[in-house]
């Protein structure tokens, strides 16, 4: 039986104490991490952009002709965008802590429901109602511990300014020497396993880079076509709608939850239209969201989303809870590029495992995701 060199078990040895010490580091500094964290998310969004430009002109003025593009659309933000954000906000809040104009506001609501809805089904209705709220109470709980989670995010931001003042500069680096990294990397793998490495670093990066990017550019189009149609409806004399900036950013920010972010996002807005407006209102913002969702599914997600993230929705619902209830919110958003990974990686292993070569692996796969991706890409 031919027994491993004590060199090899020594550099494999090496190599597993090296990552553990490692990720004992990133564990005791994790609280400061988060604007390398950030940082990472950025290269990873804005790396095509600068490898396509650094075609045209050299990498670093490629570099900062997009850092140039994101500072005009910063100083645009703060000009326009972020005062009118305050705005409303704080209007928002006063609404909300008054109190006098909630109940009467509730009490137009009950003579809209009772002159709409007929009184014999107004039992079941209430009744409806009655536990829906019985389990919101439940909830309340979560909600209340989520929020000081986030203040203690806020409160922590003080102790990671640094790493946010430096984080452009981090970022230029990263964008500046991303070829140099991988050369490198690739120089310390194995060959035994260096096809197999970038096979699956493939298989990830196709997966997850398609999902981001793309959920991302719908949050914006989608976002603008909800703010246009809000705008719109607005200017209309017979129709009032408030909060369109606010409501714009919920819906926006929504859209980036598979299957249920559409209805989360429509919420806030039909309320807001009904409250404002009346019930003519909040139908016409019920069919400008039905048909926000239908170009969505039928027309945006496949085109810019494509074909290689395909879940079917019955695996995906049962992934987003599975998800969900391990790592809360990212878990339910990134549902389905993680369920994708976990069955593309499986099959990848599964197939090298059988003898197939690494090239004629990860063909296979790559041919039967987009065929398979091609009939779910709409639903997802």
């Amino acid at each position: 039986m031919k027994t491993l060199p004590w060199r090899d078990i020594a550099r494999v040895a090496w190599s597993i104490l090296a990552a553990l010490l490692l990720f004992y580091v990133i564990m005791a500094a994790k609280s400061t991490l988060t604007p390398f964290i950030i940082g990472l998310f950025a290269a990873y969004l804005l790396m095509p952009i600068v490898n396509r430009l650094s075609r045209r002109m050299p990498r670093v003025a490629a570099i900062l002709l997009v850092y140039g593009v994101g500072l005009i659309i910063l100083i645009g933000l703060i000009i326009f965008v972020i005062p009118l954000f305050l705005s409303q906000l704080q209007r928002l809040i006063g609404v909300l802590t008054d109190f006098p104009k909630i109940q009467a506001t509730g009490l137009k609501w009950l003579e809209e429901y009772r002159r709409i809805v007929p009184e014999s089904a107004q039992p079941a209705v209430e009744e409806a109602i009655r536990e829906w709220l019985a389990t919101a109470s439940k909830d309340a709980g979560k909600l209340v511990e989520f929020a000081l989670k986030e203040l203690e995010l806020a409160a922590g931001f003080l102790e990671s300014l640094v790493g946010y003042l430096i984080l452009p500069l981090w970022l230029f680096y990263l964008l500046k020497d991303q070829r140099r990294a991988l050369a490198s990397l690739n120089r310390i793998l194995s060959f035994h396993i260096r096809d197999d490495f970038w096979n699956i670093w493939a298989i990830i990066d196709r997966a997850f880079m398609a999902y981001l990017r793309g959920q991302v550019t719908l949050a914006v189009l989608l976002g603008a076509g909800i703010g246009i149609g809000l705008t719109i409806i607005d200017a209309l004399p017979a129709f009032k709608i408030d909060y369109i900036l606010l409501l714009i950013l919920w819906a926006a920010l929504c859209k980036m939850i598979p299957m249920v972010g559409g209805v989360a996002g429509a919420v806030p807005a039909v309320l807001v239209g009904f409250s404002s407006g009346g019930i003519a209102t909040a139908l016409v913002i019920i069919a400008l969201f039905l048909v926000i969702d239908l170009l969505e599914n039928h027309f945006l997600a496949p085109r810019i989303i494509g074909e290689k993230v395909g879940v079917h929705p019955a695996i995906l619902i049962v992934s987003m809870l599975m998800l969900g209830r391990a790592f809360g919110l990212p878990g339910v958003i990134f549902a389905a590029p993680a369920t994708a990974i976990a069955r593309d990686v499986y099959l990848y292993v599964h197939r090298r495992l059988k003898g197939m070569s690494p090239e004629q692996t990860v063909i296979s796969i790559s041919n039967w995701a987009e065929h398979t991706a091609h009939d779910y890409a709409a639903q997802v």
